[in-house]
């Protein structure tokens, strides 16, 4: 154990920011790229009320990331604007244990090609167009050992996953009568999901079982939207939106000769109403109705073995999320913010354990059923301890400090209840983080981060208590145009997750408990050279179906 934490410390980070500006161009590329070292003890347990199997391992291996972007703005004249967006970025993972070999390569790319038309620069009128591709591409190799008494059994699986999306959409704003802005816009978004995957066994050093699997996923969503929003006077203003969505998704599962299809419309408002009765004083109320889809890793049904009785598997028959939230918020100068939240989740996305005839242990992707939360949130922001002097020598709240803290709790009540009223559990959840930062002279800063989350239970899982301590020091050079940071991550030496899974039936269920060693030194140095000059942002490149890409499958981990 001493030897492999030994050897998890390295962690290296470099980034590269060129910008190049004509009179009729802007170009900007990027390239990044990080290695990290991998270091984690997971055991993972199964349990029924006859049985019990635990599996302990260490895994060591690294962590490697690749990504170039390259942009560029054409402006044709003042009021059009094309432009295109090239990302590849390259993800690589290995690790072994004494039981496992597992090793990942994902390369993927993506090209915006967008354009922007400017009606009338006074009222902000103008519409933008985004047509935008994106391949992904992951394959792994996971080699699975047990050995007992008698036997040798060794699972090899090649796993390789391709996500294909594609997307184009239209928005148009325009201010009206001097404080109020109209947002409106299209959109269509479709992808393809391939996952294959071949498992041989060898029982003994002998030949035992090869399976062949193939499953198909393809989805088209298409959605159109509008935004009101008005300042009224000084101290009231309102936002209304609506947005549509027509889904229709096909799930084929080759091998198992099962098809799924679904087609749903669906509706989302938004409200959100704002009065500031003073400068000091403020107050909201908002609600909002959104869509959280299934990442494409969780809705493929083959199985991700975290050890040789342990995996997990997805769902391709999983619905979306559906959260309906209200928050009335209230606002004190801008240090204070007290927030009530209210939320009702329907179709949960929750993962159920169930357990083998022989003791093992398997974690599937389910819809658990709704989840209702209330609670209420308080920060307290970048508050002067020590404040600053203005020009006549006096002390006050508005000129920041010298020494600031920040603060941040919330206090949340969940009701779970499954479907079909099996399972039905109330808990509690709160949580703080704080963070302390002294600005001495000579463009010093000293910071101290820390945080705590209690136990929490949603939907079958529940998750234990955790807590963290970092600490940061920074220094500015503003004449050269350097910035050193030094930090020091996990001081406390507290990266413990465990994490306990509901069975399917009474008395069955499991654990997971991981200790990724996050402890860690990191010096960076930033060096900005060259002239600095702004460029406007543009609503381009926002793609939001590759967040469903997620990460799961990797193997370490797996069921987070």
């Amino acid at each position: 154990d001493r030897q492999i934490r030994q050897q998890c410390r390295l962690h290296i980070l470099s980034f590269l920011n060129l910008n190049y500006r004509t009179a009729k161009t802007y170009t900007n590329v990027q390239l990044s790229q990080g290695y990290s070292d991998v270091s984690q003890l997971l055991e993972v347990e199964t349990h029924t009320p006859d049985t019990s199997i635990v599996d302990r391992n260490e895994f060591l291996g690294n962590f490697q990331f690749y990504q170039l972007r390259v942009s560029n703005d054409w402006m044709i004249d003042s009021v059009n604007t094309f432009g295109f967006i090239f990302q590849a970025p390259v993800m690589k993972l290995g690790y072994r244990s004494q039981l496992c070999d597992y090793h990942m390569l994902s390369p993927q790319h993506s090209v915006n090609l967008n354009f922007t038309h400017i009606f009338d620069a006074n009222l902000e009128r103008e519409l933008t167009v985004n047509a935008d591709y994106h391949r992904s591409r992951q394959g792994s190799d996971n080699i699975q050992q047990l050995t007992s008494v008698t036997d040798s059994l060794r699972l090899d699986l090649s796993t390789q996953q391709i996500v294909d999306i594609a997307s184009v959409k239209l928005d148009f704003q325009t201010r009206f009568w001097q404080t109020g802005m109209i947002e409106a816009g299209v959109k269509y978004a479709f992808s393809h999901t391939d996952n294959r995957m071949v498992t041989d066994s060898t029982m003994n050093f002998l030949p035992h079982s090869s399976t062949d699997n193939d499953c198909l996923y393809s989805e088209n969503v298409a959605a159109a939207y509008i935004t009101v929003g008005k300042q009224f006077g000084q101290k009231f203003n309102a936002k209304l939106g609506l947005r549509g969505e027509y889904t229709y998704s096909t799930g084929e599962w080759l091998t198992a000769d099962s098809l799924n299809k679904y087609s749903y419309f669906n509706l989302f408002p938004t409200v959100f109403l704002g009065y500031n009765p003073t400068e000091q004083w403020g107050m909201s109320a908002s609600y909002t109705r959104r869509i959280k889809r299934p990442s494409y890793y969780i809705l493929n049904p083959f199985r991700s073995y975290v050890d040789a009785h342990h995996y997990t598997s997805g769902n391709p028959a999983l619905s979306p999320e559906l959260n309906n939230d209200v928050q009335l918020q209230f606002n004190w100068s801008q240090f204070v913010t007290v927030a009530g939240v209210f939320s009702h989740t329907q179709d949960m996305l929750n993962q159920s354990m169930m357990v083998l005839p022989n003791g093992d242990g398997a974690q599937t992707w389910v819809n658990f059923g709704t989840c209702t939360t209330h609670g209420v949130n308080a920060s307290l922001t970048e508050f002067p301890i020590i404040p600053k002097k203005d020009a006549e020598g006096k002390r006050s709240l508005n000129n920041g400090g010298w020494l600031t803290l920040t603060v941040n709790a919330g206090y949340y009540n969940f009701i779970n209840r499954s479907y079909d009223d099996s399972y039905v559990n109330r808990s509690h959840f709160w949580n703080t983080s704080a963070n302390l930062t002294a600005y001495l002279p000579q463009f010093w800063t000293l910071m101290l981060n820390g945080d705590y989350s209690a136990p929490m239970t949603i939907g079958y899982q529940r998750t234990e208590a955790s807590y963290g301590l970092d600490f940061g020091i920074r220094k500015v050079f503003p004449k050269q145009g350097i910035i050193l940071n030094l930090n020091a991550q996990d001081l406390l030496r507290s990266g413990d997750y465990r994490q306990t899974t509901q069975g399917a039936m009474a008395g069955t269920g499991g654990s997971m408990t991981s200790n990724p060693r996050q402890q860690r030194i990191t010096l960076s140095l930033i060096y900005n050279f060259g002239k600095q000059e702004w460029h406007k942002q543009r609503k381009v490149g926002q793609m939001d179906e590759t967040s469903r890409l997620g990460g799961g499958g990797t193997g370490v981990g797996t069921g987070n």
